[in-house]
């Protein structure tokens, strides 16, 4: 199988970085306008500072100081949140490290899967793990900065919880660090045949529109949801047939008489195709098996 250049993959994921800024917040309080309900402390001590990332007074952020005698503190950990298996979830937050003399203090974020919705069965594939922000512990606020924190939902997945993270190397004494503006969103968005084609969709209606959801179910198909993760609106598919037809396949099929939209891109050679359906048409199979021909 073939393996998409480092670049593209890195502007695949800036891409996402930015539609996480317009997609749902699946936590239920990650701007600490009043309080730090339902996040709950995990060897550390969690309370409400007045302090936001925005200087907003009317607003404010969680306050972690880690009291574990091991090398690591585990900081605090979301509600747990509905997820769907295969779908592409992404996280951000900002944060600011109050200095400590003679302690390297750093902050990172982790993703736990569950097997049931009440996240009390882990998924022992293992969690995501986000970037850490080690050399910014100057008391003032920074955004994430990691573009990879993304995070797969493995195989009967329906719950997951977000772990913040405040991390020092000594056993004694203790560090702080704020959270604000902590974002857990799932991206409109599928990567097919190891991550070469990525494909987006949108719908409309005569009152209403918006962008589809997606998920994979295998390495090269996918499927779209509009309102409901259990009801499938369009299965997509992008096969591999350069050997030996010199072409990648595009099957689509459709669930839905909506008005929809189906960007597919190859992000090997940026090049791009739109599926379309008309509103109030039984939307039609698509057997597109002649435009992505860059067999690379």
């Amino acid at each position: 199988m073939r393996t998409p250049h480092r670049c593209l993959v890195f502007v695949a994921l800036l891409w996402g970085s930015a539609a996480l800024s317009s997609a749902q917040n699946l936590l239920q309080n990650g701007t600490f306008d009043s309080g730090i309900s339902p996040w709950e402390a995990s060897d550390s001590v969690a309370t409400f500072s007045p302090l936001d990332a925005g200087g907003d007074a009317a607003s404010g952020s969680i306050r972690v100081t880690t009291i574990s005698q091991a090398f690591t503190g585990v900081g605090v950990v979301s509600e747990c949140i509905p997820v769907v298996a295969g779908a592409t979830y992404q996280h951000r937050y900002d944060y600011l490290i109050e200095p400590v003399d003679g302690i390297h203090v750093t902050v990172s974020a982790q993703v736990d899967f569950y097997s049931d919705p009440t996240c009390s069965v882990v998924i022992p594939s293992g969690p995501g793990v986000g970037g850490e922000d080690s050399t910014l512990a100057d008391g003032a606020w920074h955004a994430s900065s990691d573009p990879i924190d993304l995070h797969k939902a493995p195989a009967g997945a329906r719950g997951a919880r977000l772990r913040l993270q405040v991390l020092k190397p000594l056993v004694n004494g203790s560090a702080t660090a704020h959270f604000d503006n902590v974002v857990f969103a799932a991206l409109d968005v599928i990567w097919l045949n190891n991550g070469r084609f990525q494909v987006t969709g949108s719908w409309s209606t005569a009152e209403a529109s918006g962008r589809a959801h997606g998920a994979e179910l295998t390495n090269d198909t996918g499927y779209l949801w509009f309102f409901d993760p259990n009801n499938v609106e369009v299965v997509i598919k992008v096969l591999d047939a350069c050997d030996p037809f010199g072409r990648f396949w595009v099957f689509v099929g459709g669930l839905t008489n909506l008005e929809v939209d189906i960007v597919v891109t190859d992000l090997q050679t940026g090049q791009t195709k739109t599926y379309h359906n008309h509103r109030n048409a039984p939307f039609a199979p698509v057997q597109d098996t002649s435009t992505f021909a860059a067999c690379l």
